[in-house]
């Protein structure tokens, strides 16, 4: 009888060992866990930490290719001698020297930020700033400025914001005067509405202030290189067969269209 209490006995300490042994795995377990979350969450930290590292050189490339910008246009718009015809050679010599010279903000960029610093700095002074290359883009059916802060464009018939703005007011009425100067029109504060073609064929309306109360306004409308044919619009979907056939009988008839 004693014998078979202290086997009882003996087996319930082996049983107890064994969950001890059982528990402490466990806290071991979740020890490790924790550990691997903790390692986790000091990762995650440190990409973080390299995100933003990275979005701020960005922000401050921006901010230096905006103040080169600036500084290299005042400098060569100063330096420019408008009492002659200067040539356009003759101004990318100016602006070469400039980004290679001594601007301290010109010095951060890169060999494609320059690149594209000088194609701005050119349009900004002998063409038509930011809309040079939207006019240039035969994709492009519609440019739309709504002061000098929001430019918008048309492409392949989907509108999109630009990211290119003017530098001020100021510019963007520069290059309305430029624009509706070459279609020998005038538009001014007493007379702040203009309607004109350019030689293209492109369509202008301007709206100045007081009319236009945020800025000058000024919409483009162009179109394309090739005339819209019915096999096009009947292609896109844009009209049916049966349509396309009463429009031909309709103008061969002579019917007036509304």
């Amino acid at each position: 009888m004693q014998l078979k209490e202290k086997q009882v006995q003996q087996g319930g300490n082996a049983a107890a060992g064994q969950k001890g042994s059982g528990q402490q795995g466990g806290r071991q377990q979740g020890s490790g866990q924790q550990g691997g979350r903790q390692q986790g969450s000091g990762q995650q930290g440190g990409r973080q930490q390299d995100s933003g590292h990275k979005g701020g050189r960005q922000a401050a490339q921006k901010q230096n290719y905006e103040a080169a910008r600036a500084e290299l246009r005042s400098a060569i718009m100063a330096e420019l001698d408008f009492s002659r015809e200067v040539p356009d050679t003759e101004v990318l010599d100016m602006i070469d020297e400039g980004i290679t010279g001594s601007n301290v903000y010109a010095r951060t960029l890169t060999v494609e930020e320059k690149k594209l610093l000088r194609q701005e700095l050119f349009h900004a002074i002998r063409r038509l700033d930011v809309l040079q290359d939207l006019l240039e883009d035969p994709a492009v059916t519609e440019i739309m400025v709504n002061g000098p802060d929001h430019l918008f464009a048309e492409r392949a018939g989907e509108l999109f914001a630009c990211p290119r703005t003017f530098s001020s007011a100021e510019k963007l009425e520069n290059v309305i005067q430029v624009i509706v100067g070459s279609c020998n029109r005038v538009v001014n504060a007493s007379s702040p509405i203009v309607d004109c073609r350019l030689e293209n064929g492109d369509r202008v309306n301007v709206v100045l202030p007081p009319v236009a109360v945020n800025g000058p306004i000024l919409t483009i409308r162009r179109f394309p290189e090739r005339p819209i044919t019915m096999d096009d619009l009947l292609s896109w979907g844009s009209i049916s067969e049966e349509i396309a056939e009463f429009l031909d009988q309709c103008v061969r008839a002579g019917f007036n269209i509304f």
